[in-house]
């Protein structure tokens, strides 16, 4: 039995269409974190492309890549290039300048977003859900029917345990948006 050993230049100089990965393994392929950082910069942009497009249905996208926001609608000045390391309060940060008569899908698959929507909730546009899950498993989660369930009292104390120091101090965006006094309002 003869064993071939194919060995592929890492880190990819750049991920395009025309990048052939059919003989490589998703494992070894994301195994460098420049490659990583590229392939989130192109499915950035070819989203936001498609975002564009006549045939999206999305009314307002925003997308982040590295330490810039790109959309097709308007966005703050401050949130156009961050420095923001946790996407979850970056999606936050964002979901926060959306008119609250707007109705906002905040996907990710990571549930802490979801704690996140439900302790930020009274700041977000009634009709707030969150989007979660992967492939045929996905299901839209509305969160006023929670917040409402929990009261006021305990969805403001959900986000307490969770956060540490480290990110409250980041730039306070959550302890300021919270009382009103971000600077990102």
């Amino acid at each position: 039995m003869v064993s071939v050993v194919c060995r592929f230049p890492f880190p990819f100089p750049f991920v395009t269409d025309s990048t052939l990965i059919q003989n490589i393994t998703l494992k070894n392929f994301l195994s460098n974190i420049k490659t990583k950082a590229e392939l989130t910069e192109y499915l950035a942009v070819k989203c936001l492309a498609y975002s564009k497009s006549p045939v999206s249905k999305l009314k307002k996208f925003l997308v982040t890549s590295g330490t810039e926001t790109k959309g097709n609608t308007s966005i703050p000045d401050v949130l156009l290039t961050h420095s923001q390391e946790e996407a979850d309060t970056l999606l936050i940060l964002h979901a926060l300048t959306v008119d609250k008569d707007a109705e906002l899908v905040v996907d990710s698959p990571d549930t802490d977003v979801l704690i996140l929507l439900i302790e930020m909730y009274q700041r977000l546009p009634a009709t707030t859900s969150f989007l979660t899950g992967r492939r045929n498993l996905r299901r839209n989660i509305a969160v006023q029917p929670i917040c409402e369930k929990l009261g006021e009292k305990r969805t403001s104390a959900m986000i307490a345990p969770m956060l540490s120091q480290e990110v409250i101090c980041q730039g306070d965006l959550l302890a300021g948006a919270r009382t009103g006094a971000s600077r990102y309002s």
